[in-house]
């Protein structure tokens, strides 16, 4: 590099530093890993194999594991790691190389699935270097066994991205949640989530923040439908001291339960910082079955600073002796510090409840620890007593109105409130939402075939397929199960299947098909409308809807004249959608893209073509 800028001695010293870093930065290396398909890939144009060197889209690795194993001397800060869409069983995975990104084609594509295949404690990573970027990857069957079974550990680094990441569907091992970040570790999580982590077994649970430290930040992330039976906290669980903090921003805590004594379906944090933003909280619950129970969306302990500004709770609940019903303070609880703090500003409450006090707020001064809670232009939903301060604690109302409460409250002010929550939270991820599909479906078609329907469909991938189920409805509307057909249970290759389903001499028909994977979820992919009465070999149209796209696709047995006006009516007849700005051809296949989005439901479309209305009806499922 030296002998670079005596060459160029005309450039100023400024030009020739900016030389020398563009060279050096022109050193990092794409690396890539596939499967043993090409099906849905985006990176690489072959088959994944570890004889491969892994340095081109043609000659791609077979796993992330032997990538990092034959390169594990050379890789350097700067390099990518490209892993294409695929299943991928890789486990006990260090990653000790600074600076370096692994980068898959989204959740949906690309999965790393243990299967739950460990004698003990099998994770997907350990980082134990800083500056590393993980991004669109799914993770599941992991998180096994007795001890430290965490499927993502994060241990005493900094700088660490985690892009839309999910992990789903992992089972706790010993005193460990599916995600781990401790030894004062900086890390930011953007998209993606924990959830759907549902089966307690000793701890369990989204993410845990332990130790001091730390410095975490969650941005549009989803906390949901997770179990926790040992820690509080079956979300996020904080425990830490002051120089621990945790920020979370837009993010959704749904459905998560609790059932340890610590309580918090939501959050559980102690001795730490809490900051929340434009988050929302439903549905999430605390039950121990020997009481007293605390806080179902969060529980705050001893020492703990938490700011809540514009969030919203509603639905959550505390049983069995329980108090606080979205957010309950108890300084009795074990932790770092004496004093803890929570300050709410622009919040709503709607919906929670609390078998024994404070429906929405609770806080109790324990063990001599103070206990103060800040409320601020807050709104309250329940006639029934919705704050409860249980001894000696400082709760202070500001600019809420007039919520019952018992205890002492001190009203600064009953004004109501001139502001309400403004929350942006995501979308619920995961397969308990039906985010990541066992199943990926390439194509559903139907035709007439010697006087009977053929019903065709094609997946890109299988995972945990027990089977189809195949059902067909007349003008009714009322489906009935025509066919179960086996699937692959586990497959990355296209697969094809064919139906053959006897005519019943109906012009209308509708054939829906359903998937059932192994532990017996079953999620509808697909319907068809097929105007058609196979028994005389007349076919009329095939309506077709893409969720995708958010388009009709029209196809018919003979060539279609020009549609002058296509109508979308819901079954109350009200015209949802209209179009005169369609093409001008005959051909036996065409697609309208709709200007807006349709919900689930049926309706009618109503074509013009000529003198002729030919109308149809479909079935939606989304």
């Amino acid at each position: 590099m030296r002998k670079t800028c005596i060459k160029s001695y005309l450039l100023s010293g400024a030009l020739c530093f900016l030389f020398q870093f563009l060279t050096f930065n022109s050193r990092s290396t794409t690396y890539y890993v596939n499967d043993a398909s090409t099906i849905g890939d985006i990176y690489c144009s072959a088959l994944g194999n570890n004889l491969n060197n892994g340095l081109s889209p043609a000659t791609p690795k077979a796993s992330l594991t032997n990538l990092l194993t034959s390169y594990a001397g050379i890789l350097t800060s700067g390099d990518i790691i490209q892993v294409d869409a695929g299943s991928y069983s890789d486990a006990n995975v260090i990653i000790n190389n600074s600076g370096i990104s692994i980068i898959g084609a989204g959740p949906a594509k690309t999965i790393f699935d243990n299967a739950g295949a460990s004698a003990d404690a099998n994770r997907l990573f350990t980082l134990t270097a800083n500056n590393i970027v993980i991004q669109g990857i799914y993770v599941r069957g992991y998180n096994r066994g007795t001890g430290g079974a965490s499927a993502i550990q994060i241990s005493g680094v900094t700088g660490i991205l985690l892009n839309n990441v999910l992990t789903d569907e992992n089972r706790p091992g010993g005193g460990a949640a599916t995600i781990v970040i401790d030894g004062g570790s900086t890390v930011t999580f953007n998209g993606g989530g924990s959830n759907c982590n549902s089966t307690a077994s000793v701890a369990g649970g989204g993410v845990n923040v332990e130790g001091n430290g730390n410095n975490v930040t969650f941005n549009d992330y989803s906390f949901s439908n997770n179990s926790k039976s040992y820690q509080g906290g079956s979300g996020l669980y904080i425990v830490g001291n002051n120089t621990t903090n945790v920020t979370v921003n837009n993010s959704i805590f749904s459905e998560n339960r609790n059932t340890s004594s610590q309580g918090g379906g939501g959050i559980f944090i102690s001795g730490a910082n809490l900051n929340l933003n434009g988050s929302c909280f439903s549905g999430n619950s605390s039950f121990q079955a020997g009481g007293p129970n605390y806080g179902g969306a969060i529980s705050v302990g001893r020492g703990a600073s938490v700011t809540i500004n514009n969030c919203s709770f509603t639905n959550n609940s505390v049983s069995n002796s329980g108090n606080g019903g979205a957010i309950s303070m108890n300084t009795g609880f074990a932790g770092s510090g004496s004093t803890s703090t929570v300050n709410l500003t622009s919040c709503t409450f709607t919906g929670n409840t609390a078998s024994s006090s404070g429906y929405h707020l609770y806080a109790r001064v324990g063990s001599g620890n103070p206990a103060t809670m800040n409320i601020n232009e807050c709104t309250f939903s329940s006639s029934t007593e919705s704050i409860r301060n249980n001894n000696t604690a400082s709760i202070n109302l500001q600019n809420s109105g007039t919520p019952s409460f018992s205890g002492t409250v001190n009203i600064i002010n009953n004004t109501a409130p001139v502001t309400s929550a403004s929350t942006n939270c995501p979308v619920l991820q995961g397969s308990c939402y039906g985010i990541v599909l066992p199943v990926e479906l390439i194509s559903f078609r139907t035709e007439c075939r010697e006087g009977n329907t053929e019903i065709h469909w094609s997946t890109a991938s299988e995972h945990n397929n027990d089977y189809f189920i195949l059902e067909h409805a007349t003008e009714d509307a009322l489906f009935k199960t025509i066919g179960i057909i086996n699937g692959q249970q586990n497959s990355t290759t296209q697969t094809d299947y064919t139906f053959t389903h006897h005519s019943t001499q109906s012009t209308v028909n509708y054939y829906r098909i359903s998937q059932t994977d192994l532990d017996g979820k079953t999620k509808v992919l697909n319907t068809q409308s097929h105007l058609n009465d196979c028994s005389n070999n007349q076919e009329l149209f095939l309506i077709t809807f893409n969720n995708n796209d958010n388009s009709l696709e029209i196809l018919s047995d003979h060539e279609i004249r020009k549609i002058e006006e296509l109508m979308i009516f819901n079954t109350m007849g009200q015209l949802i959608f209209k179009t005169n700005d369609l093409p001008d051809f005959t051909k036996k296949k065409f697609t309208i893209r709709l200007n807006e989005k349709i919900t689930s439901g049926v309706y009618i479309v109503q074509m013009k073509i000529g003198f002729e209305t030919v109308s149809a009806k479909i079935i939606l499922n989304r």
